[in-house]
């Protein structure tokens, strides 16, 4: 069975009666299920902006990684209009969603565009 990568108490028994059925002993099972619901939960805190204090995962990324992105304004501009798209999806505004869409391809085209001029 696979693993399941998400951090609900669900997917946490799954994963150590994956992990058992699979022949490991059940301490290790146990500490590859606790692995996963780590991973998914600093994959959530990524997900919603970066490095989250007290957070494992967070903790092992060089402080200079974690800044990268907040200072490129490309990167903001792709989280801002990413978020929006997220608050439409959540609101069920599917006009805004379509206009988030349209200025998120707009604005990877302007970019595709601007460094065809550099090479």
């Amino acid at each position: 069975m696979p693993l399941m990568h998400k951090k609900t108490p669900e997917a946490f028994k799954h994963n150590v009666k994956a992990e058992i059925e699979a022949g490991k002993p059940p301490k290790q099972a146990v500490a590859i299920a606790y692995s996963e619901k780590a991973s998914a939960e600093h994959k959530k805190h990524l997900a919603e902006g970066g490095k989250v204090d007290g957070c494992p995962e967070c903790e092992k990324i060089p402080e200079s990684e974690a800044n990268d992105n907040e200072s490129d304004p490309d990167v903001e501009m792709h989280d801002m209009v990413g978020r929006e798209m997220m608050e439409h999806i959540h609101s069920k505004n599917h006009k805004g969603l379509m206009d988030s869409l349209k200025a998120a391809i707009a604005l990877h085209a302007n970019k595709k565009d601007e460094s065809d001029e550099l090479e």
